[in-house]
């Protein structure tokens, strides 16, 4: 009799206690906070979603098109090459836009263009080394 009594306040405290609580909780999970205006992180094996801020939501890739126009001025060109800033492309930079005031005409080496591009986020420096690029070609 003693040990049915045993048994039964074992499976009683392993059921009822708190500490050995078998009730599974969802981590509580703080979502980052982040400054721009939209962000996605998915884990890549599972492919759960662990972040999701206005992913849907049409977004200009400005700064990424950027750094894709560094790589292929890069993979392209001689940093020592003189690249000759024209017209338009100081003109399809719409007022207002980041840009290192370059002057049409103006002979800048390769190398001066991607400084001017990747530090100082130049809008016509990257115009510049397209139309360079595209005339390597």
């Amino acid at each position: 009799m003693k040990s049915k009594i045993l048994v039964f306040n074992l499976i009683f405290i392993l059921l009822f206690h708190p500490l050995f609580a078998f009730a599974v909780e969802e981590p509580v999970v703080n979502e980052p906070e982040i400054n721009s205006e939209a962000g996605f992180l998915m884990e890549l094996d599972s492919g759960k979603i662990l972040f999701d801020k206005n992913s849907t939501d049409r977004m200009f890739p400005a700064s990424t098109t950027k750094i894709l126009t560094a790589i292929l001025a890069l993979e392209n060109c001689e940093l020592s090459e003189k690249a000759t800033v024209s017209r338009n492309a100081i003109a399809l930079v719409p007022s207002g836009y980041t840009n290192a005031k370059l002057v049409a005409g103006e002979e800048m080496t390769v190398e001066d263009l991607l400084y001017g591009l990747m530090l100082n986020s130049a809008n016509e420096a990257a115009n510049v080394l397209a139309e360079h690029i595209s005339r390597v070609y």
